[in-house]
């Protein structure tokens, strides 16, 4: 070192530097030469290890005033992994060759940055998105993203799109990605397939997600333990925190569908139609729009009503809150009962109407037993105690239901209280329902657990959306067939 306190020059030879970046050591695999003159760092060229990985770097700068640094290598990506506790898996391999150039308060980045074999996945979330590739250009104070594609969920995700810089700091982003036969699995018993575009662009401050998702396909499998459900009480919502980086994302994603879309649960069986707008923030996210039905089987006091109509309508501001209207209708011992029910799923109301007309205790007791009035001989107190007993064992029926769909393969297994016709006794009846020869064949067995009496047997083929073949074994041991026709009327 010589010089004065104004000018100086200095020099020095590093034999061994160690640096530490996201939990992964580096060291030099040679001597490291630099010079001072005055302000200004001189290096000659010296190359960083850490495994696989390795960087050159050489050049000058000037402190506070220019850049003049190359840098070359290649790395794994899994270095980058301590970059955020959120992500679960970073796995790949990335080539570079930049330059950073320009004065010290507006530096100017160029050169390239290619990306392979990559596997990307955060802790919150099961599905991964692997074989990543991609091209990164650096042209000045922009980074264009050309060719990124990857795989998710057995599909194809295809991205394009820009950041801007501000020195070494992120101005605004744009990326543009295109998602095509996606499957993700939002719970165990509910699986989407579906295409979109996804524009994702802002600032670090402000974030907008727009696009549309066209759903091709769904099936919503998952029990709904309604019985359980309605004897809670109303929670008091948690406080939510504020929100932090990509959660104040604003969103408004429209998600749409008319085919392949159902719901196949112990409530109903029936093909949706979803069109609908996702709103609100990724932190908070809120739905409008309308989910609607026109045909189908919903499930009621074990009993399948055809559906004439059924809806949804997202319209709540605040929270995801849907208005509820359904229409169905069935035939038992010669009555057409209609059932409607509307509200939200909090405070709806329930009603049954019949022709020729009855009292809405008298359908209920149709509904459960198949007699009304004279017929029941006194067994009307049995039903309401049936009706009782329904709701304050739900939970532990609805556990016991789905245990048995689960251990045995069948599609719908139903328990419920049952009055006896001949003893007026109240005991458990249970329903098993299975779907064959490619959802054609639909079985349907009832007994009373216990007895062998008051079985029903019912098998009904659907040659077509418009005719099935149905026959049916009564709980007198009565055998009986009928054609079923459907028609249309616009």
């Amino acid at each position: 070192m010589s010089g004065t306190r104004k000018t100086f020059s200095a020099s020095a030879v590093l034999n061994q530097v160690n640096a530490a970046l996201y939990g992964h050591s580096f060291s030099n695999d040679s001597d490291i030469k630099f010079r001072f003159d005055n302000r200004k760092m001189l290096f000659s060229a010296f190359t960083m290890r850490s495994g696989n990985a390795s960087f050159s770097m050489r050049g000058s700068m000037e402190i506070g005033r220019e850049y003049n640094i190359s840098l070359e290598g290649s790395s794994a990506l899994s270095p980058l992994k301590g970059f955020s506790n959120k992500i679960g898996v970073l796995r790949g391999d990335a080539d570079f060759a930049l330059t950073v150039g320009g004065k010290w308060d507006n530096p100017q980045i160029n050169g390239n940055l290619n990306v392979s074999n990559g596997l990307f996945g955060l802790k919150d979330i099961h599905q991964r998105v692997s074989s990543i590739n991609g091209l990164f250009y650096f042209d000045g104070n922009k980074i264009a993203i050309r060719k990124l594609s990857g795989k998710l969920g057995g599909g194809d995700i295809d991205a394009t799109g820009v950041v801007y810089l501000s020195g070494f700091n992120l101005k605004r982003f744009y990326f543009d990605t295109k998602l095509n036969n996606i499957t993700s699995s939002v719970s165990k018993d509910f699986s989407v397939n579906f295409n979109g575009n996804i524009l994702y662009k802002g600032t670090l401050d402000a974030q907008n997600i727009t696009g549309d998702v066209r759903v091709n396909r769904a099936r919503y499998r998952e029990r709904l333990e309604w019985k359980s459900w309605l004897l809670k009480a109303k929670t008091a919502e948690r406080p939510r925190g504020e929100p932090a980086g990509i959660e104040k994302a604003a969103l408004n994603v429209k998600i749409y569908g008319a085919e392949n879309i159902i719901v196949d649960n112990n409530i109903a069986r029936a093909p949706l139609k979803v069109d609908m707008v996702l709103r609100g923030t990724i932190g908070q996210p809120l739905l409008f729009g309308r989910i609607e039905s026109k045909e189908g089987k919903v499930y009621f006091r074990n009993n399948e009503f055809r559906i004439m109509n059924a809806s949804a309508d997202f319209t709540d501001p605040n929270r995801i809150n849907p208005v509820m209207e359904i229409v169905a209708q069935t035939i038992v011992k010669g009555y057409n009962i209609r059932l409607s029910l509307e509200g939200q799923m909090e405070r709806f109301n329930l009603s049954l109407v019949s022709d020729p007309p009855l009292e809405e205790t008298d359908i209920l007791s149709l509904l459960t037993v198949g007699q009304i009035g004279k017929q029941l001989k006194g067994i009307e107190g049995g039903i309401g105690a049936g009706e009782a007993a329904s709701f304050l064992t739900g939970k532990v029926q609805d556990v016991f239901e789905e245990r048995i769909k689960s251990i045995t393969g069948i599609d719908r297994v139903h328990v419920d209280p049952y009055v006896s016709k001949s003893t007026g006794t109240v005991g458990p009846r249970l329903t098993a329902s299975k779907r064959l020869l490619g959802d054609k064949l639909f079985v349907t067995y009832t007994s009373a657990v216990g007895s062998t009496e008051e079985q029903v047997l019912k098998l009904e083929y659907i040659f077509d959306r418009n005719v099935s073949l149905v026959g049916v074994r009564d709980e007198k041991g009565s055998v009986g067939g009928d054609i079923k026709f459907r028609f249309e009327f616009k």
